[in-house]
């Protein structure tokens, strides 16, 4: 008796050209005319503004009173009156612009939107993705550790406040001990994590495995069981549909992992981990200015004859502080005490001893970035999760990923052209080659 050959979910599939493009509700033209471009442009102008002057006046100095000093006698009234200014472009706005109080959001927040749209679509623009993997570390070390960080700015801006606002000496000397201790801390901080491999490179096939063992991604691979199940010789469009968009997921989530091996790889071998290192100490001196700044101020609110000065501004502190750094004498400030000595000659100190870490760091990355083992395992593991969804997928699907890639372009399926795309972005014979 002759054997009947036994139907694979592939001999089932409904055979009219099965189309998974999203349709185009609505016409174009029937799109809300507003310009959104007048809210970004007038939030990006008064929004660089508004937080440059917070910050001045809250973290620097009296920023009105450097306006006064700096612009024009006809132009100290604005700066007096800047409330009723403040009402009467509101007014403007509200007469002139449609939803202005998208501006006030805007305004508002600035710096998020900075940090998660003007930036990624900087980005974006470039078109490459060492700097988009570059942007990412940079994001996610800034969430690294988050509740540690907002406790440390937390007691920075104490520190701060006890040394400008109160009178007593007692309390002005334990902020500035603080001060003092937070910089260490974050000096010990940064020459350390500019040594070792980022956390997010370090645990990105961590991240894979969990997403690709994830209900949701399982849920979006595996074919219903019903439907692989069925006894019907063929089955219908609407079950067809689903097959295929499972299939073409499963494929697309393949060729991602194995092109963010593959960045990686570009990463490693490129040169973004010297400038990412590099800006760790620029921020780290401009960290040392500003907090030296506030401990020498401290200083001379405990003792003021242990400076030479010729003013009490605060400017005048930055600009000695920056000085100090590199032991360059300033006529407009001087040290005459024995704590102010201290200080400054422990400024030179940290800013020729930060000047060799940072040469011994740029040796370290060059190495590191060829030689990391930490990443090379990283790059390895995420490979092996390619090769794992490839086993999955044959099991699931009774084919390869190539061979389901060559059913699919037979159906012209909606992700085919982002999978043919990935795909093209990989070197000849990359997938074969990693599953040796």
């Amino acid at each position: 008796m002759k054997k009947t050959k036994e139907l694979t979910i592939w001999d089932k599939l409904y055979f009219e050209e099965v189309d998974l493009k999203p349709e185009v509700q609505g016409n174009a033209s029937n799109r809300a005319t507003f310009n959104y471009k007048i809210i970004e442009r007038l939030g990006t102008a008064f929004g660089v503004i508004f937080w440059i002057y917070v910050v001045t006046q809250v973290f620097v100095l009296d920023a009105d009173g450097l306006l006064k000093t700096v612009l024009p006698k006809f132009s100290t009234p604005f700066v007096e009156y800047k409330f009723f200014i403040f009402l009467l472009i509101t007014t403007l706005f509200l007469v002139v612009i449609k939803k202005y109080y998208l501006v006030y959001f805007y305004i508002l927040f600035f710096p998020l939107i900075v940090i998660f749209w003007k930036i990624p679509n900087i980005v974006y623009k470039f078109k490459s993705w060492l700097l988009f993997l570059g942007v990412i570390e940079v994001i996610s070390s800034f969430f690294q550790e988050f509740k540690y960080k907002i406790v440390m700015v937390t007691i920075t801006l104490f520190g701060f406040l006890l040394v400008t606002a109160f009178n007593s000496k007692l309390i002005i000397s334990f902020a500035s001990l603080v001060l003092a201790l937070v910089l260490l801390i974050s000096i010990i901080r940064t020459i350390y994590s500019s040594f070792r491999t980022p956390i997010f490179l370090k645990f990105q096939s961590e991240i894979i495995k969990k997403f690709i063992r994830s209900d949701f991604a399982q849920k979006l691979i595996y074919i219903d069981k019903k439907i692989k199940t069925s006894k019907y010789k063929r089955l219908t469009k609407e079950q067809s549909t689903t097959v295929l968009t499972n299939v073409q997921t499963g494929v697309l989530f393949h060729r991602i992992i194995y092109f963010w091996a593959y960045q990686l790889e570009k990463y490693r071998a490129s040169k973004v981990s010297f400038i990412l290192s590099g800006f760790s100490y620029i921020w780290l001196y401009l960290k040392l200015v500003v907090f030296l700044s506030f401990i020498n101020y401290g200083v001379y609110r405990i003792a003021p004859s242990e400076f030479v000065i010729g003013s009490k501004s605060f400017i005048y502190f930055v600009n000695y502080s920056l000085n100090s750094l590199f032991l360059n004498e300033t006529s407009l400030m001087l040290a005459s005490g024995n704590i102010s000595l201290i200080v400054r000659i422990t400024s030179g100190i940290i800013g020729y001893l930060l000047i060799a870490v940072l040469f011994l760091n740029f040796i370290y990355v060059a190495k590191q970035s060829k030689d990391d083992q930490e990443l090379t395992n990283a790059i390895r593991d995420i490979k092996e999760q390619g090769r794992e969804l490839e086993k999955q997928m044959k099991n699931e699907y009774s084919v390869t990923t190539e061979e389901a890639v060559r059913k699919l372009q037979a159906f012209k399926t909606g992700l085919l052209s982002l999978i043919l795309l990935i795909s093209s972005k990989l070197p000849d014979g990359y997938i074969s080659q990693s599953d040796q």
